[in-house]
Formats: structure tokens, sequence, C-alpha cells
């Protein structure tokens, strides 16, 4: 961003830290460089007397993470070329956490000096100099608004998240295990649990389908009935019926045109689900791919969440185009493009949020490019000439067929102009990436020979199909991705809705796989085959919160809306700042009240195991429970099971389990036995007919 603003601007002298020339000097931050500071509120021994922890009010300090020496030299460059410039020029992200980066920077560095404010989504050279033509005054209300929405948002997570996070885990007695509560972090967790629990507790219904093929003109084609039997019998007696027809009245054929549009260009949400889809890649995983090629100029800025270019950025895209000519894969249709009229349908200028879409650099591939970058490049760059394909003509048809009174159907599809699905043919459609199918899928969209009604078509082969209904399946990245997107969908305030919709629903493109990723980082969930399970503590966190507004997208909804109507300064942020301490402490007595923290206890269960041989609370790992004073240890590997934490738990508080079925012997043989903890803490076994 520095480079391709320093360029326009003729600073083309690197000094390390800075770049330098005709008048300017051009420097960066690292994201966010300070956080907020509670000075000594939040220090010392956690204890209910402490809670709730409400600051007056909020400091700033640098950020404390790995990079904290590097986010010091940052604010000293940033300190040093302010006190020597006359003027300067905030050049941050085009939004609100943007507009916060730089002004608490300028708040903390204590600088007065005039500031200007450029205002762009894009950064092409003519987006720059028009941007440089038209600075704003940073003291303008809009942009202190909208640092104060941003600040709020920021103060609200930290006063809701540490109150709320101490509450749970000193109700729940937990010495050795934080309990960790947040405003997106938890309405994510509680999602996973309750398809969990629909998944779990759903019963499955049999039914029954009649599906075969028939032959016209020397094609093979798919059919079947449309509908299911809930009566095998029903089933049966069609199934005769038509296997001793042989052959298939056509009764009607019903064609539609379809005009498919080319897909938008990706966001960081929907390249993390493609990816999920096609690789099985982590949304973290995804992001750290893009982060890297960003980083060596191959893609532009991944953390986005809009899917639109700027009209200045379509102007680069036949440049663009023309660097993939010589790609192996997508060459042939680049080529073909050129000079041709390109699909507009991702160009939109209002529709732009602090960055746009993710396209490519044009700047070609390393040939020691790691695979994992080359496949997230690869799906990039292949949307890329997908969005700017002109559009597909297909022709859908539907064709009912009879015999002897029972109807079945045939599904086909025909490409009538080959537009943007000619590049990539065999992957999914964007819509089923993320499909939720909670019942057989539809047969496929085959070519179907030409039938008119009336003709005749034989039967060449017929089958009785048992099927059983199937709960909705429980998340994988991509439709938990799609479901936080979605999130205000499930919220009843149709103003609390639309602005969870305006922000991209629970968490934005740039957290969510942070917030996925501190989730197992916890422990509190699990990937399983791909699939999202709560973990036991997860679980025990679910029951115990599940019905308080934290677990709630609605409160996030509300607070979407009142940071909108802080940032259009229709909303004054004092009175929300006093809302979410009010909240605070509301929260803070629903979960430590001895009532609601007794529940707490029994729903979450006993956390810390005392070490039977000292009665120090033993720490819960993941290969073992041991003691941090006597180093007693119970390992969780037995006789070639994994002891899950209630198993654990049991056999050193009891001294054993219960009966474990598929107990694996030296020669390999299972058994089922209960595990036991002798007077010298050792694992011996006893099996169910001995004593």
């Amino acid at each position: 961003m520095a480079l391709a603003i320093a360029k326009v601007l003729g600073a083309s002298e690197d000094r390390k830290d800075y770049l330098a020339g005709n008048g300017y000097a051009v420097t960066w931050c690292q994201g966010h460089l300070l956080e907020i500071d509670a000075g000594d509120a939040a220090a010392g021994k956690w204890t209910l007397d402490n809670l709730p922890i409400i600051p007056e009010e909020f400091g700033l300090t640098p950020r404390k993470d790995a990079s904290g020496s590097s986010i010091r030299h940052r604010l000293d460059v940033i300190g040093s070329l302010f006190s020597r410039c006359d003027s300067i020029v905030c050049c941050t992200d085009a939004g609100r956490e943007g507009q916060l980066i730089f002004d608490e920077v300028y708040r903390y560095l204590g600088c007065v000096k005039p500031v200007e404010r450029l205002w762009v989504s894009s950064l092409t050279p003519e987006a720059i100099r028009k941007g440089f033509a038209e600075l704003y005054d940073n003291a303008d209300p809009r942009f202190a608004n909208l640092t104060k929405a941003a600040r709020c948002r920021s103060e609200a997570d930290w006063i809701v998240g540490i109150n709320g996070t101490r509450a749970l885990t000193l109700s729940a007695g937990s010495r050795q295990t934080v309990l960790t509560v947040g405003r997106v972090q938890t309405p994510t967790l509680c999602m996973i649990c309750d398809r969990f629990v629909e998944h779990m507790n759903f019963k499955p219904v049999p039914y029954w389908y009649i599906e075969g093929e028939s032959a016209k003109d020397g094609q093979v084609f798919k059919w079947r009935t449309d509908g299911r039997y809930f009566s095998e019998d029903e089933c049966a007696e069609d199934f005769r019926t038509v296997s001793s027809a042989g052959f298939l009245t056509v009764r009607e054929v019903d064609t539609e045109r379809k005009t498919e549009r080319p897909p938008l260009l990706y966001d960081l949400t929907s390249l993390q689900k493609a990816a999920d889809s096609r690789f099985g890649y982590t949304a973290d995983e995804t992001l750290d791919a893009a982060q890297a090629l960003y980083e060596k100029q191959l893609l532009s800025y991944p953390r986005t969440g809009s899917r639109y270019i700027s009209e200045d950025v379509f102007v680069t895209i036949p440049h663009l185009m023309s660097t993939l000519e010589s790609d192996p894969k997508l060459g042939a249709y680049a080529s073909r493009l050129k000079g041709t009229a390109l699909s507009r349908r991702s160009v939109n200028d209002t529709k732009l949020t602090d960055h746009h879409a993710l396209i490519i650099t044009g700047k070609p591939l390393p040939a020691d490019m790691p695979e994992r970058e080359f496949q997230i490049w690869m799906l990039v760059a292949t949307r890329f000439v997908e969005s700017f394909s002109p559009d597909n003509i297909a022709d859908i048809t539907k064709v009912t067929l009879e015999a002897n009174g029972v109807k079945v159907y045939a599904k086909g599809r025909k490409d009538v102009i080959l537009g943007w699905r000619a590049i990539n043919r065999e992957a999914p459609a964007e819509e089923e990436v993320s499909r939720e199918s909670i019942d057989e899928e539809d047969i496929t969209m085959q070519p179907l020979p030409e039938m008119r009604e009336g003709e005749i078509v034989a039967i060449t082969d017929t089958r009785k199909v048992q099927s059983e209904t199937k709960p909705k399946p429980l998340y994988t990245t991509a439709t938990l991705l799609s479901a936080m997107q979605t999130a205000g969908s499930r919220v009843d305030d149709r103003s609390a809705a639309a602005a969870l919709r305006d922000v991209g629903g629970l968490g934005t493109s740039a957290t969510r796989a942070d917030i996925l990723k501190t989730l197992v980082d916890r422990k509190y969930v699990e990937r399983k085959s791909k699939k999202f399970v709560p973990t036991e503590l997860g679980f025990g966190i679910y029951k115990a919160v599940r019905d308080r507004d934290i677990a709630n997208v609605d409160m996030t909804a509300r607070w979407e809306l009142s940071l909108n109507g802080i940032a259009e300064g229709t909303v004054d942020d004092r009175l929300f700042n006093e809302r979410i301490r009010n909240y605070s402490r509301k929260l803070t007595n629903d979960l430590t009240d001895a009532q609601h923290a007794a529940a707490i206890k029994e729903r979450l269960g006993l956390f810390e195991v005392l070490c039977p041989r000292c009665g120090t609370p033993m720490r819960m790992g993941d290969k073992s429970a041991w003691c941090p004073e006597c180093k007693l240890a119970v390992w969780r590997e037995q006789f070639g099971r994994r002891l899950p934490d209630a198993t654990l738990k049991k056999l050193i508080t009891e001294k054993q389990t219960g009966i474990i079925k598929g107990l694996k012997g030296k020669s390999g043989k299972t058994f089922d036995a209960r595990l036991t903890l002798d007077k010298d803490y050792k694992i011996k076994l006893e099996f169910p007919n001995k004593k």
C-alpha cells in the first residue's frame, strides 16, 4: 500500500523504514499497533469480589504479541516523521478500523499537526491521484464518528470479554482452565453445538423411490420417481408396474432457456469456502496462503469483505488478463477475451468496502511456489477469468414420462452458448460449495436426447432404492463460514438484522478464520473428517451460557445497529458505552449468583481433579492428567484406546472406570475390561467376570 502511494507521489528513495522524495515521506503501520489499556483495573488475583471490572476510561499501549519489538520500532519511526513534517495525510483503510488505526497512533504520539484524509478503496494510480486531489480534513465529524464507533466496539469487546470470561471461569470453580466467552466466539460455538445437538437427536425416517435408465437414439439417460414413498408396499407395487411395462411414454417436455451470469470475484470468505470444498483447507490455512501471496505481490489485499471492484480498477483488467495468456490452464480462455467486452457484473463503486475484491496482480509466478499457495492463487486466477467472461446460456429440460399410470421424470442440461462455465466445468457451482443438503441429491443434470410428447422410450434398467431422511449435516469450514456470514437471517428485529447484514454477518472476512482457529486451539471444538464437533469442554460452556445474551447473535446485531448509528452521527457513543457497562454488570451477576453458579458447575462438570497422591489440582493435558506438585501422571493412551476427559476423571477420582470395550493387548487381540488405579497409582485391568 505504501509502495503504491509512494510511486504516485514520486517518493522513490527507499530509506528502509519509509519511502521519501518529492517533498513526501511515506511510512506504514502493521494493522493495529496499539491496544486499549485498562491500567491496574484487571490486575491482581481473579476473585468474584473484583467483578465486574469496569474501567472509567481506557488508555493506549503498544500491542503485546510476538512482534512487540517491531511494533515499538514502527511507532518510533512514525513518531520521528511526525516530529519532522509540516503536515500529515492519513492513508489508512477507508473504513471504521482503518480510521481507528491512524487516530490511535496520532493520539498516542501526542501529535497536534494538521491532518488530511485520503479516502480511496483501490490503489490504482488513477484512484490515488484523484484521492490526493480531493483530500478531506481528518477532523471532519464523519471521520471522528468512525473512530468513535471503532473505539466503542474495541472497548465493548474488552469489557464484556473480561467480565464474562472471569465470571464463568470462577463460577465453574476452574483454576487450571480459563473458560473464555466473547461477542463473536461464543455465538459461533453455540451455532456449532446447536447443530451437533440437532444432528444427534435427529430420528431418520425410511423412504423409498424408483430409479432407472432408458435409451433413445443410442443415448442412455437416467430417470426417477418424483417424490418419495414412505410405504414400502406402495413403492413395491409401483415398481412392479414400471418394471412390467418395459417402456415409458413421454407425457411432457418442459425446456427453459437460462442465462447464467458469471460469478462475482472472491472476497476472503468466499475464497475460504471454495478452498475448503476443493482442498479441505481450514479458514486460517487459506488466509495464511493468501497473505503470503499478497506479501509476494501476487494477489491483492486478502482480508477483504467486498466482491466488487471500482471503475478505475476495471480499466486495468484487460492488461491483467493478458498476463494469463501463457498460463497452461487459463491461457486459452484469457486469450479469447482479448479485445472483447468484458463482463461488468463485478464492477460497482457503490458496493466497495475498505478494499476491493481479490484479484491477481499480473506478476509472474516463481518457479518454486509452495503447493498450497499455488492452489490458492489458481482459485483466484480462475475466478478472475470466469468473472469477466461472457454469460453462459443453457437449456434446462425436465421430461415427465409414464408407465401404466406411474410417473417418473428426467432432468437434463444443454449448454447453448458456453461462456464462463467452460473455464472450470469440473468444479462445483458456488451455490453448491456451502449447500446443506439434508436429503438425497437431485439426479445428475445430464444431457438428454431429443424427446417429444407421445414418444415411446425403452426401459433398460429399473431399481427400487431405499434411503432415509437425513439431518442437516455438521458444519464444515465452508458451511460454518456461510452460517456466520448470513447470521442476520436468525435475528427477528429487522433493523438489527439489516445492520448485521451490512457488516457481513457474525465476525468479518478478516476475523472469522481467527475465531474458528481460537475455538480449535482452546479445545472447545475439533475438526473430525472436515466437520466441526464440540469437545466435552466446549459443550459444557455451551450448556452453561446458551440461555444468555452473550450466546445469541441478536446481541451482536444490536451492537452493530448502534455502532452504525455512532458512525453516522445519529447515536451518542456515551449512551452506547453506558449500555455496555450495564450489560456487563448484568452478565456478571447472572453468571456468579449462587443459583446460577451451581447450575454452571453442574452443566460444566468437574473441571479440576485433585491429585490422589497429594491433593493438588491436576492439569488436564492432551496426553495426560498430571500433577504440578508431585508430578504424578495418568496417561490418556491405555491399551490402544484414548481416554476422553470424563473417563480419565472417573479413573482418578473413583479409582476405576466403567467397562471399556475394544481394549487391545500386546498380541493385537481386543477385549473388554475395566481400568483401575491401585494403591501405587498404577493402571490395572479388571475383567467383567472376575473380582
